[in-house]
């Protein structure tokens, strides 16, 4: 699939090469032969001449002329009238095109929330101008093969630097522009109840796209119909989709038939038709004239700052104030995106006496005000703020109503209650503007605020709305497409098919999870022999987890498996991770982080001559670019441009939003998904494995937030029911990927517990052609080899087998080879101080100069809150005894023997105490539940010796005495002294959300 960019590129190549070969590398003479061959005449004008609008550039086609500024600096004036040409042939438009700075640094990298018609085209022609200037081959060739750097190449050429730059970065991808484009997709006609679809009269019109039966290509053929047999104006045409990846699939599908269509439509996100209309309407929105739109990571860091200083309950983490933020962030998202201000979450909150989500709308009070300090707006706001708008001016909408006459909605199932209101308003009372498609069966985005209830409620948000469905499936064989019928309730019948062949479905049961890895592998390896690729195959998992343990599974069964679900970001990358471990030994430099990268790979050293994977680093460098241009939102006050950078890349890993790394398509590969990671996606063979109880569906995950309360105040759980809809779609999504075989398994254990069939497979019990069959088990214990012995019994004091445990390459790193971790955390330091100042004989005075020594930087945005906290509880809390009337004990266990201090000690009566800052328990609590050091604690001194003092309130309670516990936590203490001894030290970290705060993390093998 070729992106809008490519488009641009391989027009600008066209152009090019269509001019005399005589021009050579000459920008002023490829500019002046590719405006006379146009018949356009430069014209340059003063800087605030009339013509010019206050822009740089006006292309005025009625006069044949392009009206420039004459102050411009000759480079910036070769990349501004290229800009221009390329308007000229890119779009066709009749209308005057002005450019302007903040179209020259529209580039599609860097660009943030999506593309408003406006945005795309002005990216689009900037695209145009560097590959029309300088080809990415003419670039690299210069650099590789000529060893000129960048700035020489400037010099050379006459062009910014940041052109040559963006042309050296350009994927690698671009010697694939001269293939084909998109193939034509509606060469072959439509069938029957596509063109139906698509050419129905009037709406309001859903039509239900089952999986594989053409929905994009339906859509198409109505755009089309609509500009060429009912004479709508592309310029009238607005199509929105859920996803920027679905609107330039559906943009590529148009343009394969008709570019010129395809430039002049509106086909977009809705959060880019809503960013687009909030700015031609910014003051009736009470914004500035561009405002900031923010990304999920800079809301994190503007709440940030404020968190630590808000009256939190529950929600106060001390270990780290900002830990609950990315579920408070989602919250706070679902809620405004249903319409709810901060004042209506803290009523409802209040009525309920729900104190968590009390501390949400303190949360989404301190958001909205930053929001408004900022001029800024998030994704949400980009709906529910152009919903306002629309329903408070009747002058709006009516403009809007009269601009859009048909408005095309692609993934109907997929988007909010809100976008679904947005919609009606759009389309006027009688909705015959509207044309729809979605599936209710494949609605499984309700995690992401989508909401199903759009396609069950059709007729009900638009009176007299028909629907229309899709009746040919093309993706799958006869026998599957027979079972996606029964399993979506509705009849084998359901769908027509086109393909031949004959198709397998298989049920394996295995004994445990070594039997079914094994017997996935096996039939792998039979497609494989039978002629398929690796690449053809793949497994989708319902949790990452599942998909990190199988990985592990069959790559020991030799099957080759591309990254999983968690393996496959950007900052993982080996040359991704070799200039961030670069980068970190420069935190101390003033430098900004893109400056120094672009050095790196393209000053002297050329690092860029000798990279594996060109794509991966350029995706590195758009990140490094996009957070110079938003620095003074992400810096939080660090004055080290490299260490905030740094610390922004932690942060995007925190919240799950790290991008992914370019797909290597070359890569033989079996492909390992999570079932929402493989919506939209197809291959041959399709294995869904772990259909038990438990694991598909999974059990409920524990989080830090209840259910929002309704208006009468009662949190209500979400009903059963509705759970088990979403899995059932989920299951439905994971068949339907499959085009010649499916493959369903499950195994009779996980572990020690009988695991039950999964309620999702009892949609097969009417399907004809389902094979069972039975995996057996190759890997039993008597088979395996018998452990290593270990060479040595090691001593290890317990807070480094507890780091052992934590993650294992941490402990080499900081343990075995000495690496420094730099600047303590401000909770490490705060926490320092403190019990160093209990440890006193006097601990208020001791605190004093504690504090000034030990504790965290007054620029942290927590230090009020630790401040505070640390002089409530040394006034509050009893001395410790000095450390050096603690004992230091000696547990002997298999592997070695672990070493153990109390943090306090009475010699009278033996006992001995734990000293914690974590939450304290429930005020009627008695006794405190064991951890890992408490039962080191007890099976040393004694189950009823041991006492745990939470710092934070003062109170000391005895440890609950539980054996099978204690046993439990003994042997994780022996097998961390195993490892340590074996010098077995791998990146697993116990806690993958523990990875960013790691001070190795730039540094880190993790991912190989």
């Amino acid at each position: 699939m070729i992106s809008d960019w490519s488009r641009a590129r391989i027009h600008a190549r066209a152009d090019r090469a269509a001019l005399p070969d005589t021009l050579g590398v000459s920008a002023d003479a490829l500019l002046e032969a590719a405006f006379a061959a146009a018949g356009l005449a430069v014209r340059p004008r003063p800087r605030r001449d009339p013509l010019l609008f206050m822009a740089h550039a006006v292309l005025d086609v009625e006069a044949a002329a392009v009206w420039v500024r004459d102050d411009a600096k000759p480079e910036e004036r070769r990349l501004i009238l290229a800009h221009e040409l390329g308007h000229l042939k890119l779009h066709h438009s009749p209308e005057e095109c002005r450019c302007d700075e903040g179209d020259l640094a529209e580039i599609p990298e860097s660009a943030g929330s999506g593309y408003g018609p406006k945005q795309r085209r002005e990216t689009e022609a900037n695209v145009y101008a560097r590959e029309f200037l300088l080809p990415a081959p003419l670039a690299r060739k210069l650099f590789i093969d000529d060893k000129l750097d960048a700035v020489e190449m400037a010099e050379k050429l006459g062009l910014p630097l940041a052109t040559i730059i963006a042309q050296l970065t350009a994927p690698l991808v671009l010697p694939a522009l001269e293939k084909t484009p998109v193939e034509k997709s509606l060469a072959t006609g439509l069938d029957d109840s596509q063109e139906a679809a698509a050419k129905a009269d009037y709406g309001p019109l859903l039509v239900g796209a089952g999986p594989g039966t053409g929905k994009t290509r339906t859509l198409t053929a109505r755009v089309l119909f609509l500009v060429r047999e009912k004479n709508v104006r592309p310029e009238n045409i607005l199509a929105l989709t859920f996803s920027r990846k679905a609107a330039a699939e559906m943009q590529e599908r148009i343009a394969s038939e008709d570019e010129t269509i395809a430039a002049r439509a509106a086909i977009t996100t809705f959060h880019s038709y809503g960013l687009d209309l909030l700015r031609r309407h910014w003051k009736l929105a009470g914004l500035p004239p561009r405002p900031l739109m923010l990304t999920e990571a800079e809301a994190f860091a503007l709440l940030e700052r404020r968190i630590a200083g808000l009256e939190l309950g529950p929600l106060r983490y001390l270990h780290d104030p900002a830990y609950p933020l990315p579920e408070a962030l989602r919250a706070i998202s679902k809620v405004k995106e249903s319409g709810l201000t901060p004042e209506e979450v803290a009523q409802r909150a209040e009525t309920s006496g729900d104190e968590i989500w009390q501390d949400i709308a303190r949360l989404y009070a301190a958001y909205e005000g930053l929001l408004h300090e900022h001029g800024a707006l998030d994704f949400a706001d980009l709906v529910v703020r152009p919903l306002r708008l629309l329903e408070s001016y009747s002058d709006v909408l009516a403009g809007e109503r009269g601009k859009w006459r048909q408005v095309l909605v692609d993934e109907y199932q997929d988007i909010n209650r809100s976008g679904a209101r947005l919609v009606q308003l759009l389309t006027g009372p009688d909705g015959t503007a509207l044309w729809a498609v979605g599936d209710l069966r494949q609605a499984i985005y309700a995690f992401r605020g989508a909401s199903p209830a759009n396609v069950a409620r059709f007729a009900e948000d638009f009176p007299g709305g028909r629907r229309m469905d899709l009746a040919v499936n093309y993706r799958s064989r006869p026998g599957l497409v027979s079972l996606f019928g029964q399993a979506s309730g509705e009849g084998s019948a359901v769908w027509e098919p086109r393909r031949e062949g004959l198709a397998s479905t298989t049920l394996a049961i295995a004994p445990d999870d070594a039997g079914q890895a094994g017997g996935m592998a096996s039939t792998m390896q039979q497609y494989t022999e039978a002629g398929y690729a690796w690449r053809e195959l793949a497994v989708l998992c319902r949790t990452r987890n599942q998909a990190r343990n199988l990985k592990k599974a069959l790559v020991a069964r030799g099957i080759p498996v591309g990254p999983g679900p968690d393996e496959g970001g950007l900052l993982t990358r080996p040359d991704v991770r070799m200039l961030l471990a670069r980068l970190d030994e420069q935190v101390e430099t003033n430098a900004d982080a893109y400056d120094a990268l672009i050095e790196m790979l393209y000053g002297a050293e050329g690092l860029a001559r000798t990279l594996a994977e060109p794509e991966a680093v350029t995706s590195l460098l758009m990140l490094a670019l996009t957070f110079r241009e938003r620095e003074a939102i992400l810096r939080i006050g660090e004055t080290r441009l490299i260490q905030a950078f740094l610390e922004h890349l932690r942060r995007l890993t925190r919240l799950g939003t790290a991008p992914a790394a370019p797909i290597n398509e070359s890569e033989d590969a079996v492909h390992l998904l999570t079932v929402h990671g493989a919506k939209g996606l197809e291959f041959p063979a399709i294995f869904v494995p772990n259909l038990a109880v438990g694991r598909f569906p999974p059990r409920p995950m524990p989080g830090l937030l209840t259910p929002l309360p309704d208006e009468e105040g009662e949190a209500k759980e979400e009903p059963g029911t509705v759970a088990s809809e979403e899995e059932a779609r989920l299951f439905f999504v994971a068949l339907t990927r499959a085009r010649d075989h499916l493959v369903l398994s499950r195994a009779v254990k996980h572990g020690r517990m009988s695991a039950r069939p999964s309620p999702l497979l009892n949609c097969l019990d009417n399907v004809e052609g389902v094979e069972t069959i039975f995996w057996r088990s190759k890997d039993s214990e008597n088979e395996l080899p018998p452990p290593e012995t270990p060479p040595t019994h090691p001593e290890v004091k317990a807070p480094d087998a507890e780091l052992y445990l934590r993650c294992p390459k941490r402990y080499e790193f900081q343990v075995v080879e000495e690496k420094p971790v730099g600047s303590a955390s401000a909770y490490e330091s705060f926490k320092r101080a403190v019990l160093a100042a209990l440890s006193s004989s006097q601990p208020t005075s001791a605190l004093e100069s504690l504090w000034r020594e030990h504790g965290p930087s007054q620029s942290d945005p927590a230090y009020p809150l630790y401040e505070k906290l640390a002089r409530e509880i040394v006034a509050k809390s009893v001395p410790a005894c000095p450390p050096n009337q603690r004992p230091l004990m000696a547990l002997p266990l298999d592997s070695g023997t672990i070493l153990v201090r109390p943090d306090d000690f009475s010699e009278s009566t033996r006992q001995v105490e734990r000293r914690t800052l974590r939450k304290p328990p429930a005020p009627d609590a008695d006794k405190a539940d064991p951890d890992l050091r408490l039962s080191l604690l007890q099976e040393t001194f004694g189950p009823d010796q041991v006492f745990v003092r939470f710092l934070q309130d003062g109170r000391r309670l005895p440890v609950a005495d539980r054996p099978r516990i204690r046993e439990r936590h003994l042997d994780d203490y022996d097998r961390a002294l195993r490892g340590i001894a074996l010098k077995v030290f791998p990146a697993t970290p116990t806690e993958r959300d523990e990875c960013p705060s790691c001070p190795y993390f730039f540094t880190c093998p993790r991912g190989e």
